[in-house]
């Protein structure tokens, strides 16, 4: 839940470059038919964005994210964001997840929706930081925590082809070409897709 203040926008216009009276001035804003200040759109989309870290946090990767501006958001009034998942797939062998991402204002209507795809990659078992440990491409149901953990809806280790070997820290999946690349520690770029 976010709940902007007139001050917070400020400091966005300031470090976002934004400087639309909108956005600061309620005597501009209401001059231009609007009811108050305005919440700036891309400070929205930065609240999705942190969302979605959020959800795949630490070993994950948003790999596609975007949103649309369709209603105005005002300070002082709390906004949720959400999101759930709308399509767990397959394609050539390359597994993912889509997100619908939105946020709602306090009557619960929808002012910036958004998708988003997720990945992540993590060691299996055992501390990276101490040794080389063994890793696992997953992807995550960013709605279903469970032991507060998110819902695994795939993960390499389930067929031993897709055994990703020794997870290197730092290495996030890079999606390009229809295919999911992951470096690791076993001296090789493990590829999903094909």
């Amino acid at each position: 839940m976010k709940r902007c203040t007139p001050r917070q926008l400020v400091m966005w216009a300031a470090a976002s470059g934004d400087f639309y009276e909108i956005h600061y001035d309620p005597d501009s804003a209401r001059s231009a038919g609007l009811p108050g200040l305005v919440v700036h759109g891309a400070l929205k989309h930065a609240f999705l964005g942190q969302l979605l870290h959020d959800w795949v946090a630490p070993g994950g990767r948003i790999v596609t994210f975007g949103c649309s501006y369709r209603g105005l958001d005002v300070p002082g009034e709390d906004l949720r964001c959400r999101g759930v998942v709308r399509r767990a797939y397959e394609q050539d062998g390359e597994h993912r997840v889509e997100l619908e991402i939105w946020i709602e204002d306090p009557r619960g209507e929808v002012t910036t929706p958004g998708t988003a795809v997720v990945w992540g990659v993590y060691p299996v078992n055992g501390n990276a930081n101490t040794r080389v440990v063994h890793g696992a491409l997953v992807a995550y149901d960013a709605t279903a925590v469970v032991n507060g953990k998110l819902k695994r809806l795939f993960w390499s280790d389930t067929l031993p082809a897709n055994n990703m070997g020794n997870f290197a820290k730092y290495s996030t999946p890079v999606v390009a070409n229809g295919r999911v690349y992951v470096g690791t520690f076993s001296n090789k770029v493990v590829q999903y897709g094909l």
